[in-house]
C-alpha cells in the first residue's frame, strides 16, 4: 500500500497542477529545522548538517521554498512554480499542459521538519492533503499525514529549488 501511495504521489507532482479559482486553504508557515536524531520520523535518511547554513542567498529556507512553490501551484501561477523547479524535465509548456489537466490541489500543507544534508542538498517533510484529477477526469484525494512525506530541495545558484521528483 506504501508503493502504491508513494507512486500515486509521484505520478501527482509529475503531473502537478492546480484548481483556479475557489477559496485556498492556509498554507502553514515553515517551522525552524529541527535537528535530527536517530529516534526522529526518517531515521534512515541522511542526518541534518549544522555545519552548513540553511539559508539561501536570499535569506529563504528550503521549508519556505518549498510553501511558496505549494502557493504557486495553488493559484495557477504557473511561471512562478516553474521557476522553482531546480531542474525542470519537461519544458514550460508541457508543464502548464500538465498542470491544468490534472488540477492538482494542495492544502493544509504543513512544513515539519527540515534536514540540511549538505550545502547541496535538503529534506523537508510535510504533512498535507492533495486532490487531482487525471486524465479519466475522476477527482480524488489523498491525505499524507505524520509521518509525512519528504520533499527533496536542491540548491540552485544559491537558492533553494525543489527537485523535479522531489517527493522521496
Amino acid at each position: 500500500m506504501r508503493i502504491a501511495i508513494a507512486a500515486l504521489l509521484t505520478c501527482l507532482l509529475l503531473t502537478g497542477c492546480t484548481r483556479s479559482g475557489g477559496p485556498t486553504a492556509p498554507l502553514a508557515p515553515a517551522r525552524k529545522p529541527l535537528a535530527s536524531a536517530s529516534s526522529s520520523i526518517g531515521a534512515d535518511l541522511p542526518a541534518n548538517d549544522s555545519s552548513v547554513s540553511v539559508t539561501d542567498r536570499n535569506g529563504e529556507t528550503p521549508g519556505e521554498v518549498l510553501l511558496l512553490f505549494i502557493r504557486a501551484k495553488n493559484s495557477s501561477d504557473w511561471k512562478g512554480a516553474y521557476a522553482l523547479y531546480a531542474s525542470p524535465e519537461a519544458d514550460f509548456e508541457q508543464f502548464v499542459a500538465e498542470a491544468e489537466l490534472t488540477a492538482e490541489r494542495f492544502d493544509e500543507f504543513e512544513v515539519r521538519e527540515v534536514r540540511i544534508v549538505d550545502g547541496e542538498t535538503a529534506l523537508v517533510r510535510a504533512t498535507y492533503t492533495a486532490e487531482t484529477t487525471p486524465p479519466d477526469g475522476k477527482a480524488y484525494a489523498v491525505e499524507v499525514g505524520e509521518p509525512g512525506r519528504w520533499w527533496a530541495m536542491e540548491m540552485s545558484d544559491g537558492l533553494w529549488r525543489v527537485r523535479w521528483r522531489a517527493v522521496q
